[in-house]
């Protein structure tokens, strides 16, 4: 027989034909300081005493999972709790968190109660490796002394603190790629023209002009013309496939039986999708920048007075590539917009590092055709910079002259939060472009003849009429003039 409890070693007897069994289990002082401890409301309780509906996470789960905000280490890690990432921006990841469901259309009336040591705050850009545990309340029982504020739980996350002992320095780096899940199929030029007659079709449009001709989606089908006539997947000439994320900590802690200390300073380091495009001055691609200190100490003060000290923070930059749709002067995402609203035939991409256009009266779409980078190319970036401070302080006197084990606490908290935004102007971008010249008059007649001139290659600036290059040189025969 196998006897077993938790925070005991397992005895394994052989019964045989004894009648009865003397069993004696010794504890195992390492996994019984693991798991015996859980943070409740109104302190510590041994995890195997605990009747409420609690549940809890410890510093070496956390640190496992590679993820830049705390937040999306929840997801699928503790029963009853919802972790619901709307984005993977870098430096707009975090998960919004829910106990046991949402219990109203208003989404701020569904978050939990958050308290990072005992103080209503933020947690989500808190470096995993500041956190001893977090403990999420989930029924009326464990949540009865924070009244109508833990109606939708109660999150509380404990940071770690020093303990007596050596000095213990703790070094860790990873690097991680990260990748879209979620990726809208683009139709091919030669779909979308095919379609698009049909439409027409159904529409009973009688105009010819607002149809692809049979030359223009043979083109597209075949790919005989790739300049002209392109069928661009703007996520994979755009995007990279994959992005870079580092995140780095260093924290050293210790002390005497009077003073322990705590110490970490980590960096997280996340790269964006946008890849490095011809014609801009700048790097306007994402990334996230974020820089987080902790300082915990512990003291005695006399043999009946303690004080917590805690001193936390971050500083966070953001960048972001502006994208400013014209017809609605509001920002919008490059990525949806590429996926979405750009046309596979609306040019070739860069020419010679120069963005390229095919002229908008190829297509019947009038004045509506864009490429995959309409949305941002040569707009400029936004940085958002963010700096959090919190500071703690938490000092306690014992009363055993009074009672035995009365005590008497009184914690302050003071948090600091600053913001700035800054713009950068993207400036003017050098854009062309290209057509098939044709020397006809506003009769339809051809004025001049040119064998080398036929149909070459020609490179315009937008809005201008003066050809930047051509392919070939040579002697004109002009007639009937």
């Amino acid at each position: 027989m196998v006897f077993s409890f938790m925070g005991y070693v397992t005895q394994e007897i052989t019964v045989g034909d004894k009648r009865t069994i003397d069993v004696s289990l010794k504890e195992d002082a390492n996994v019984l300081g693991e798991v015996e401890v859980v943070a409740i409301a109104y302190g510590n309780q041994d995890k195997n005493l605990l009747t409420s509906a609690v549940s809890s996470i410890s510093n070496k789960e956390l640190i496992k999972s590679p993820v830049a905000s705390v937040t999306n280490v929840l997801a699928g890690a503790m029963p009853g709790v919802s972790s619901v990432q709307t984005s993977g921006q870098p430096g707009k990841d975090a998960a919004a968190i829910y106990v046991r469901g949402s219990g109203s259309l208003n989404d701020s009336q569904s978050k939990p109660l958050i308290l990072v040591d005992g103080v209503e705050r933020e947690f989500s850009q808190i470096d995993p490796n500041e956190i001893e545990s977090i403990s999420i309340l989930k029924d009326a029982s464990s949540t009865a002394v924070f009244g109508v504020r833990g109606a939708n739980g109660v999150v509380l996350v404990t940071t770690r603190r020093g303990k007596s002992g050596k000095p213990q320095i703790n070094v860790s780096t990873s690097l991680g790629l990260q990748q879209p899940i979620s990726l809208v199929e683009q139709t091919g030029s030669y779909e979308f023209a095919r379609f698009w007659n049909i439409k027409q079709q159904l529409d009973g449009v009688a105009d010819k002009k607002r149809y692809f001709t049979p030359e223009q989606v043979e083109a597209y089908r075949t790919g005989s013309d790739p300049i002209m006539y392109p069928s661009m997947d703007w996520k994979k000439y755009i995007f990279h496939d994959v992005y870079l994320q580092s995140k780095n900590n260093i924290n050293i802690s210790g002390g005497s039986e009077d003073v322990k200390y705590f110490i970490s300073i980590g960096y997280l380091y996340q790269n964006g999708l946008l890849k490095d495009l011809p014609g801009q001055k700048y790097n306007n691609n994402y990334r996230y920048d974020r820089y987080n200190y902790r300082a915990n100490i512990d003291a005695k003060l006399t043999k009946t007075t303690t004080m917590k000290l805690g001193i936390g923070g971050n500083l966070g930059k953001t960048q972001e590539p502006r994208s400013v749709v014209s017809d609605t002067g509001q920002d919008q995402n490059p990525w949806v917009i590429a996926q979405i609203w750009s046309h596979p035939f609306a040019g070739p991409g860069f020419i010679d590092g120069v963005r390229t256009l095919v002229p908008k009266d190829l297509v019947p779409l009038g004045e509506v055709l864009r490429d995959g980078m309409f949305v941002f190319y040569g707009k400029g970036y936004t940085q958002n910079y963010r700096t959090n401070l919190n500071l703690d302080l938490d000092i306690t006197q014992k009363m055993d002259f009074l009672t035995k084990g009365l005590s008497v606490s009184v914690k302050g908290a003071y948090d600091n939060a600053f913001k700035l935004f800054k713009k950068r102007p993207g400036g003017d971008v050098e854009s062309q472009t290209v057509y098939y010249k044709s020397y006809f008059d506003s009769n339809g007649n051809m004025p001049a003849t040119d064998p080398d001139y036929d149909k070459s290659l020609i490179y315009l600036p937008s809005g201008s009429d003066t050809p930047l290059a051509t392919p070939k040189s040579g002697d004109a025969t002009r007639t009937g003039i």
